[in-house]
């Protein structure tokens, strides 16, 4: 069976060993999700390599959905095929609402899109709190944000403050501190993982943390 780093390679994505080499790093932690039943969610489609490669590479997966705001990019739809296309914005929090529900619910989500500030951080407060848990949110090429660096170094800063705080007990696991929190995030986020110019926040939710 191939690899992701094959699939994205023979689809051209400019997530291939040519370019971004993404592959090498999401086979470890989209591997688990490969055979499974899931919702795959990709925000920005471009020319549709990658939701060509990620429909290949999750063969059982009911629906690979990307989103858009071009409406040339619902060529790229293949339903058939369990490709599906929308075109909207992903800083319109109503659309992004509406996807969730049409689709019922994502197991993965991948930020692909504007690389704008503002919009990712729209898009991931919005759909974060409604991925189904034990799942993952991938916010890509994040050295390419384009404006404002200031605010997302310190959403960098707030994820990095989740690490030393579930740590500040000196436990390193945080199913075993008894924080009470409101905030949905500090409860939601199971782990983080930086990598180059991208980033993976997994959601597992801690209940006894919830206020």
């Amino acid at each position: 069976m191939s690899t992701l780093t094959e699939v994205l390679n023979k689809y051209n994505t400019d997530k291939n060993e040519s370019f971004h080499n993404y592959g090498r790093f999401y086979e470890r932690y989209f591997k688990d999700f490969r055979d499974k039943p899931i919702n795959y969610l990709e925000i920005g489609i471009f020319q549709g390599e990658s939701i060509k490669a990620m429909r290949e590479y999750f063969y059982n997966c009911k629906a690979v959905v990307g989103i858009d705001i071009m409406p040339y990019t619902k060529m790229f739809e293949n339903k058939d095929n369990k490709i599906f296309v929308e075109i909207g914005s992903q800083s319109d929090i109503d659309f992004l609402k509406y996807i969730n529900n049409k689709y019922e619910g994502f197991d993965i989500i991948l930020d692909d899109g504007s690389h704008a500030f503002d919009d990712i951080w729209t898009s991931f407060t919005t759909l974060f709190p409604l991925l189904n848990n034990k799942v993952m949110y991938v916010i890509e090429d994040v050295i390419c944000i384009r404006d404002k660096l200031e605010p997302f170094y310190n959403f960098t800063k707030y994820l990095s403050k989740w690490r030393a705080d579930v740590g500040g007990d000196n436990c390193v696991d945080p199913f075993k501190i008894p924080l009470k929190t409101s905030d949905k995030f500090e409860y939601m986020i199971g782990d983080i993982i930086f990598t180059n110019s991208a980033v993976i926040i997994y959601k597992d939710v801690k209940e006894h943390w919830i206020m």
